[in-house]
């Protein structure tokens, strides 16, 4: 330490000057790149000027610094939490796929059907078409796709296009293998439920439940008409008034001119209801029979034609009973083709509560209905002339009986 002064005064040094590097202990030999490592000038700098300078660097980086720590905070953030949403995302997309494949297994009859199937899975499938990710623990398994309601849904419009007559002879042919296929074993039991939930209980019906007024109506129109005899019933031989035709034969409305006659003639579904009703007894409903005879006459209007419709609707409205009955009668080839039904005149006072009255819409057919019930007798409808002859010689015997008692006979002949 011998060659360094201390107390030498250090206003002689130029920072800018070159100095030569002191050789150390241990340090001998070339120091080029020590040399390198030398401050260089400062073109004319003060010291000053340059230590703040480096101060303000100094600073913006430890800005920046920060900026970049709270930015790769908030993406490990984004990343955690996209993460989890993947995570919630395969679990259920698993969750579907196992409630999948144990419908199909359970659909195919592979395995019967498990009561505790939401256990295997960590969540239940929702239903196709829900767009969440948090499904209900313990959700109740829905029923199967293949169910076999929907088999008969299936079958019934299948069966429906196969009778429409716009189908060709190979699809028509197809139509006799449209039998319904038989149920697996374990399918008949999967549809069966073996437990009801609380919900479906409350509102299950029983046997305090009222029922719906439109449904008891419905019902008493259905037995107004299973009451009266078929739509294809002969016509008798003899003159109908409109009240005998909505009376006795009502169901024959469902052929386009019987419907005809008494729109043409007057008689709308308000007054025939109203007809229906006193001389049957309950409420039948008009939108019944306005449905009834407007899709007959519909039917008449496109096998006929308009022109044949307008000129039957004409001669409704200025014939008499005997004429309009007339044209309702079938035909000679209707006669071959269809098969028509000669009822029992006494079958036609089913379900009649008040027979038509004179002067109130009953004709010679309603005392022919009311003698066949009285007396039992077995005469059809086509038998009309017999049956006036028989009332005939039966007035004659009454009236040769009461002549007998009145003479005093005692030996009277039946």
């Amino acid at each position: 330490m011998e060659g360094i002064n201390f107390n030498e005064s250090n206003t002689d040094i130029n920072p800018n000057s070159n100095q030569q590097i002191p050789t150390f202990f241990g340090m001998e030999g070339s120091h080029a790149w020590l040399q390198s490592l030398e401050p260089q000038g400062t073109g004319g700098i003060e010291h000053g000027d340059t230590l703040s300078n480096t101060i303000v660097t100094n600073a913006e980086i430890d800005g920046s610094r920060d900026r970049e720590l709270d930015l790769v905070k908030a993406m490990k953030h984004e990343v955690s939490e996209f993460t989890e949403v993947m995570e919630q995302l395969f679990h259920d997309m698993h969750a579907r796929m196992k409630k999948a494949e144990y419908e199909r297994d359970v659909a195919l009859g592979k395995i019967r059907p498990s009561e505790n199937m939401n256990g295997v899975a960590s969540q239940s499938a929702p239903q196709f078409g829900r767009f969440r990710f948090h499904d209900a623990e313990g959700a109740p398994m829905t029923s199967s796709p293949l169910a076999a309601s929907d088999d008969v849904e299936d079958e019934e419009e299948y069966v429906q296009e196969a009778n429409s007559p716009f189908i060709d002879f190979k699809f028509e042919a197809s139509k006799k293998n449209a039998g319904r296929r038989k149920a697996p074993n374990s399918l008949s039991s999967l549809l069966v439920p073996k437990a009801t939930s609380s919900t479906s209980q409350s509102f299950s019906p029983t046997k305090i439940t009222k029922r719906p007024s439109s449904k008891a109506r419905m019902h008493y129109a259905k037995h107004v008409t299973s009451d009266m005899v078929s739509s294809k019933a002969l016509i008798p031989n003899v003159p109908l008034t409109d009240t005998e035709v909505i009376v006795f034969f009502y169901q024959t409305t469902a052929r386009p001119v019987v419907a005809l006659r008494l729109y043409a003639r007057g008689w709308g579904p308000a007054k025939i209801a109203d007809v229906l009703t006193v001389h049957r007894g309950g409420e039948y409903l008009r939108n019944s029979c306005s449905v009834k005879c407007t899709a007959s006459i519909k039917k008449g209007k496109k096998n006929c034609g308009e022109d044949w419709l307008n000129l039957i609707k004409e001669a409704f409205e200025v014939a008499d009973d005997a004429k309009a009955t007339e044209l309702i009668r079938y035909g000679d080839r209707e006669m071959k083709l269809l098969k028509i039904v000669d009822a029992k005149i006494k079958s036609l006072a089913k379900g009649v509560i008040n027979m038509p009255k004179v002067g109130k819409g009953a004709g010679l057919f309603t005392k022919y209905v009311e003698y066949c019930a009285e007396n039992e007798l077995d005469f059809r409808l086509s038998q009309t002339e017999e049956l006036s002859e028989f009332m005939k010689e039966g007035q004659k015997d009454a009236e040769k009986l009461i002549e007998e008692i009145k003479m005093g006979y005692t030996d009277m002949e039946f």
